[in-house]
């Protein structure tokens, strides 16, 4: 009985069709149509591109694939059992293995996904807690008002006294040390310290008027009646009260100047002013906005700051309501 391979060759020879042409009108490589029709089955890729060869071979010469198949398959068998080709994978079961690989491996994809977006919520909520216990929140009595500007700037720089009409001016007293500076006068750091907050104001009282006239009181000057009642230093103003009190600081630390206000109106104001090593290197204007304020201004030691500093609370008419100093190592 004629091979498969013989049968294509013999039609296609009748037909007068050469090995170019078949392979040109098939796209089947030259090679491999001469293995075919050789019977030389171990040069061929494999059992499912020659039965897709000798469908479309068979299709050209108009012959019925189905006869040829079925002779393929038991030469295919016989060279199995010489040993000529080895016998073709289970498809299905190789297709099963694939999926179960494909599947173990987006199961780790998966598993590696959640847990590093495990691992950056983590950070998240580590970063979130750091900057809550570190930031210096300032709580507000309920039905308190806020400052009503910005206070603690630290002042521009003076002009030099051969420019400036003021120069030749002696400093107000208390400010020793400070040249001829005024002690509402900072050079230009480009930093700025927290506002100042403020106590819950009381009611206005009437204007006193003197007695058995009627006629008001002359108004006293502003800032004429404030005194500084507690103040001090520290590492922290917790509910708008000082904490932890020292007169030693290392640099890098953060020191807050804090004062209790008393005999204040509405729109007077002090100063703090920060002196090192008896040079002026800060002023904060804080306002005052009744009779009982608190308020307060801080700055960072940033190196060099190592030595002697000074903290002052000045009114506005020059007087020094309340002094501090502290040394930093």
């Amino acid at each position: 009985m004629a091979t498969v391979g013989e049968t294509l060759k013999a039609c296609r020879e009748r037909r007068g069709l050469g090995l170019e042409r078949v392979a040109s009108e098939t796209r089947i490589r030259r090679e491999f149509l001469e293995a075919l029709e050789e019977g030389r089955l171990e040069d061929l890729p494999g059992s499912t591109y020659v039965r897709g060869f000798i469908r479309t071979y068979a299709s050209l010469l108009d012959l019925d694939p189905a006869p040829l198949l079925e002779q393929y398959a038991r030469e295919e068998e016989q060279a199995i059992a010489a040993g000529r080709i080895t016998p073709p994978p289970d498809l299905v079961e190789d297709l099963r293995t694939r999926i179960a690989e494909r599947g173990r491996a987006g199961l780790s994809r998966r598993r590696a996904i959640g847990a590093l977006t495990a691992a950056l919520v983590l950070v998240a909520c580590a970063a979130l807690a750091w900057l809550a216990l570190t930031r210096p929140w300032t709580l507000r009595a309920p039905g308190t008002r806020a400052a009503s500007r910005p206070a603690d700037a630290v002042a521009p720089a003076p002009p030099t006294p051969s420019a400036s009409p003021r120069a030749g001016r002696k400093p107000p007293a208390g400010d020793a040390g400070a040249g001829t500076r005024r002690p509402d006068v900072a050079p230009a750091t480009g930093r700025r310290e927290p506002a100042a907050e403020p106590e819950p104001e009381p009611e206005a009282a009437p204007p006193r008027t003197a007695a058995g006239t009627g006629a008001a009181e002359p108004v006293a000057p502003p800032g004429q009646g404030l005194r500084v009642a507690d103040s001090g230093v520290g590492r922290a103003v917790v509910n708008r009260t000082l904490a932890d009190r020292t007169e030693r600081f290392a640099e890098g630390e953060t020191v807050w100047f804090w004062t209790r206000v008393v005999g204040g109106r509405k729109g007077d104001s002090i100063r703090h002013v920060w002196l090192h090593d008896g040079r002026l290197v800060g002023v904060a204007t804080l306002p005052v906005g009744g009779p009982h304020w608190r308020t307060w201004s801080r700055r960072t030691l940033e190196p060099p700051a190592t030595g002697r500093w000074t903290v002052r609370a000045v009114a506005p008419d020059g007087r020094i309501l309340a002094e501090h100093v502290f040394v930093c190592e």
